[in-house]
């Protein structure tokens, strides 16, 4: 990857999210989209599709043999462009929007998440949360993030001063309460309905430790390169260091790594 481009590639991608921002705002003002129900009951609306396409057509002119990760993409054509993502030299992963029910249900928490991966390595993200007007960028080669205010870095090591979210609505039984047992001593705790804005909110250190059982490329891989630029630490249930196309189960991402250490306690026993 050659990062003398990279100034230019975070301004370019951000100028597009941008445009896409007001454009998935305009058509939910004027209440211009239909809404069906994918796989797995999820919903999804005309404009996801069309903002997915709109951020491929434009992102695409980046590199003309990049490979795109995309949320609103067929199950085959996603299984079969994560297996190319991994060797390529280039892969852009997209969800255009991640919050879909929130977007619909005309509420703020809801964003475009955008990434650039090289041979299976994130190297760049974005995350735009245009209700909320916060717009993330960064890349491995920088030290800080833009659109970010520096944080204390002060870090409590009680667990009942830690903010945290669990996504217990994917964990098994067993997983669920032992997770929701240890939050009830957090001095808060959350669940999730946008990765995106999860992502902004741990960013920002309204949150210290995010955990969940599903990570879809498109939900974690922009927010988990801009916790590391940041500072933080994104691993698997089993401590591994995260990669987006590798087949390992589960996520807990810290702001700080020196909360790794309460990350057994929201985790499955392994």
């Amino acid at each position: 990857m050659k990062f003398s481009r990279m100034p230019e590639i975070l301004h370019e991608v951000g100028n597009i999210i941008r445009i896409a921002g007001e454009d998935i705002l305009s058509a939910r003002a004027s209440s211009n989209f239909s809404v069906e129900y994918k796989a797995g009951n999820e919903v999804v609306s005309s404009v996801d599709r069309s903002c997915q396409n709109f951020l491929q057509a434009n992102i695409g002119k980046i590199f003309s043999d990049a490979v795109f990760v995309m949320e609103e993409s067929s199950e085959d054509e996603i299984e079969a462009s994560i297996i190319k993502a991994v060797d390529a030299e280039y892969a852009w992963i997209i969800d255009p929007i991640d919050g879909t029910s929130n977007y619909i249900a005309g509420k703020p928490r809801f964003g475009i998440q955008v990434a650039l991966a090289s041979k299976g390595t994130l190297v760049a993200a974005w995350i735009n949360c245009p209700a909320l007007g916060k717009h993330f960028s960064g890349s491995i080669d920088q030290k800080s993030i833009s659109g970010l205010n520096s944080a204390d870095g002060k870090i409590d090591l009680r667990i009942g001063d830690l903010d945290v979210l669990v996504a217990v609505g994917d964990f098994d039984t067993e997983h669920k309460n032992k997770a929701l047992s240890n939050a009830a001593a957090c001095r808060s705790f959350q669940g999730t309905t946008s990765c995106a804005v999860d992502y902004v909110d741990l960013l920002e250190g309204n949150l210290d430790l995010l955990v969940y059982k599903r990570t879809r490329p498109w939900d974690h891989a922009p927010g988990a390169l801009l916790t590391a630029i940041s500072g933080g630490f994104t691993q698997r249930f089993d401590e591994r260091s995260y990669r987006p196309f590798d087949d390992g189960k589960g996520i807990v991402a810290g702001k700080n790594p020196k909360l790794r250490q309460f990350s057994r306690i929201f985790t499955p026993d392994l």
